[in-house]
């Protein structure tokens, strides 16, 4: 019985572990895609400012 309580707190532990692992993960990617997606707006924005001037 009691293998199965430690078997159960490893699995837990483990399994907190790749969350938190995972959540990391997820919150880095994020921002680092929102940094390339905040770059590429601004870049066209820019890009379209300068088309706006050239037509007008």
């Amino acid at each position: 019985m009691h293998s199965a309580k430690l078997l159960q707190t490893v699995c837990s532990d483990t399994a907190n572990y790749f969350a938190v692992a995972l959540q990391q993960f997820c919150s880095d990617a994020a921002s680092a895609l929102q940094w390339r997606c905040n770059g590429f707006a601004v870049a066209l924005q820019k890009a379209c400012s300068i088309f706006a001037v050239i037509l007008h």
